[in-house]
């Protein structure tokens, strides 16, 4: 089928969507992305995406806007970015699928329903993500809930995320796990000291103790930060980085050179603040790559999939504060030997649950059940 994704951001790393699309081209499909640039300004374009073994046409639309500004600071780049949705599906009438991500891009296409199937990717349910008066929250809840039940197909990012919507009354859903997908990893020829290395690469945004993690280890000799990514804390890291000799910063890398960087180092942290309730029921992408490359990792209590961290040992688990996150780093390098150890074990665990070979068949399932109903 003649497949469109759409993200509200620039696709230059987005891993599960990347995943999802090369995913559905090996099944067969015609996959086509539509995306927001939000660096600067410019008409749609189209480009060609490389993928992990195939490529694809991409269209940026470029609106500038400010990563992590939430509602109040992107509201108009935001109506900007639907018009142009809108334009797109106007021109493009050939789509017989359209894959919308999250909410920012879900209501709108919803509108496009009627002559094609609909499938509403939930990485994050929007109404739990931004800080906004709870009379707009109930209403972006209401309408959000009925994309969920008028969709052909929902895909959530776990088991627990069920819990977080309420109302469902539709049983197509698809649970889809941020399982990084086996492939040959290229040598970066990056430099690497002796000492125990932490890694994070993604959004630099608050709420995920970045702050905290650059404060505790700029003070401790015997760690070093390696970091990457995008969003408000560029400045803040990129100081820290000029300053100190132990935190490198990396800016925004390509999903390949994560997955090398992660390779490398020695611990994966995903601290997602549960202060956030989205957070509470995230799946978090560091969660998976830590498994999937036998690396401990650090989670904080209660927030998405910190109960596994505890009960199958794969990392540590801590209070939202830097005194606890400084505890928990300074354990795990006195016990590195032993974690290393543990790498197969942790391996093992990830390999069994939440295999992207096992997430790409329900993926493809779901396409296929589309299909007959085509037929």
């Amino acid at each position: 089928m003649r497949v469109l994704f759409i993200r509200s951001n620039p696709v230059s790393p987005d891993s599960r969507l990347e995943k999802e699309v090369n995913t559905l081209i090996n099944a067969g499909h015609n996959v086509t992305i539509l995306c927001w640039d939000r660096d600067s300004n410019y008409q749609e374009k189209k480009e060609k995406k490389e993928l992990f073994d195939n490529f694809c046409d991409i269209y940026r639309i470029g609106i500038k806007a400010t990563y992590g500004g939430g509602i109040k600071m992107n509201f108009f780049p935001l109506i900007k970015f639907q018009y142009q949705i809108v334009r797109h599906l106007k021109s493009h009438k050939d789509y017989e699928v359209i894959h919308a991500c999250d909410f920012d891009t879900g209501f709108i296409s919803y509108l496009f329903k009627s002559k094609k199937f609909f499938v509403y990717d939930i990485y994050d349910y929007y109404a739990h993500s931004f800080n906004v008066p709870n009379f707009i929250k109930k209403v972006i809840e209401f309408i959000e809930n009925y994309l969920f039940n008028h969709s052909d197909y929902s895909i959530i990012c776990s088991e627990k995320r069920l819990k977080q919507i309420s109302n469902i009354k539709t049983n197509k859903i698809c649970i889809i796990h941020n399982s990084p997908m086996k492939f040959e990893v290229k040598d970066y020829k990056f430099q690497f000291s002796n000492r125990v290395k932490i890694v994070y690469v993604g959004i630099l945004g608050e709420n995920r103790m970045i702050r905290e993690l650059v404060e505790v280890v700029k003070k401790d000799s015997s760690m070093e930060l390696h970091i990457g990514g995008f969003g408000p804390l560029d400045s803040f890291i990129s100081d820290a980085s000029n300053k100190y000799e132990n935190i490198v910063f990396y800016g925004k890398i390509p999903y390949q050179k994560t997955i090398y960087l992660e390779q490398k180092c020695d611990i994966i942290p995903a601290l997602y603040s549960p202060r956030v309730k989205n957070h509470v029921y995230a799946a978090p992408n560091k969660f998976y790559e830590a498994g999937f490359l036998g690396k401990p990792t650090i989670m904080i209590k209660n927030s998405g999939m910190s109960e596994l961290v505890d009960s199958n040992h794969l990392g540590l688990t801590i209070e939202d504060n830097k005194e606890s996150l400084r505890n928990a780093l300074a354990k795990i390098v006195n016990e590195i030997d032993y974690w290393k150890l543990q790498s197969e074990t942790i391996k093992e665990y990830y390999e069994i649950n939440f295999s992207w070979e096992e997430m790409s068949k329900r993926l493809v399932y779901l396409y296929d059940d589309l299909e007959k109903d085509k037929c």
